[in-house]
């Protein structure tokens, strides 16, 4: 008879296994109706100062259309460029916010919403459009305090399965958002009264949101990490992912097809 095999079949249990998948954070109903009402007034603002009050308040200054135009141009000018500093600045530090006052997201919802929100209704009563420019520039910080903290909501509170849904309703929520600012804004007797409006609805929706929403933790640092690491790895990630830098200079970044094609005809030349 042949030998028998020594070899033994390994046992079901003996296979290696792999880890349980991480859970997805749960969402309650609450979430579903306060997270899209927030995005609604946030987008109230956007929509209500940008496209009716600034131009209205403008205006009343500087009666000339073609310089209110200039006037209304430069404050705009000089506020996205105030807004492409704010935006990246405040959501770094609401990444590194560690407090147990509401949560890391909450806490900037809630004190940006507030100083947001004073910021705006003060505006009402500026008369200078340099002062206009310059406080309209400044709103940028706490209102993309707001947005980013906002903005993080999805990825952290929102299950996978669920984001995509979620999303579409933060779509509609800032088209109506932006239709109810212009017309809060433009059917109000006066600039007081649009500023009022816009600030309020802002004001109570972001404050309703931070305190009947229950924020996650953030996570804990690596004790390992240090320094040295963290500058490694910040190098690292510029040097991996070409394709975002170039999106982030607004340059088209040729496909490896393109790439490949130019190549094959420099050579024939």
């Amino acid at each position: 008879m042949p030998a028998q095999d020594p070899k033994v079949a390994p046992h079901e249990s003996d296979a290696p296994t792999l880890p349980p998948p991480a859970a997805e954070p749960a969402i309650g109903r609450w979430l579903w109706v306060i997270y899209p009402l927030a995005m609604v007034a946030m987008n109230a603002v956007w929509g209500g100062v940008m496209q009716v009050l600034l131009g209205k308040q403008i205006a009343a200054i500087v009666p000339e259309q073609a310089a209110s135009a200039a006037a209304l141009g430069m404050a705009l000018s000089v506020s996205a460029v105030s807004s492409v500093a704010s935006q990246p600045i405040a959501g770094l530090l609401s990444d590194r916010t560690r407090t147990r006052f509401l949560g890391r997201r909450n806490v900037w919802i809630f004190g940006a919403g507030i100083v947001g929100a004073l910021g705006l209704v003060a505006m009402s009563q500026l008369t200078s459009t340099a002062a206009i420019a310059i406080a309209w520039a400044a709103m940028m910080w706490p209102l993309n305090a707001t947005q980013a903290s906002l903005t993080a909501v999805l990825p952290e509170r929102v299950p996978q399965r669920l984001r995509g849904s979620m999303s579409g309703v933060l779509g509609a929520a800032g088209m109506i958002g932006a239709y109810a600012g212009v017309a809060l804004a433009g059917l109000s007797q006066d600039l007081f009264m649009g500023y009022l409006l816009v600030a309020g609805l802002f004001l109570l929706l972001t404050q309703i949101f931070a305190l009947t929403t229950k924020d996650r933790p953030a996570p804990e640092p690596d004790a390992r990490s240090t320094r040295k690491n963290k500058a490694v790895g910040a190098i690292s990630g510029l040097r991996g992912a070409p394709d975002y830098w170039w999106a982030f200079a607004g340059w088209p970044r040729p496909s490896p097809e393109r790439r490949s094609a130019s190549t094959w005809r420099s050579t024939r030349h």
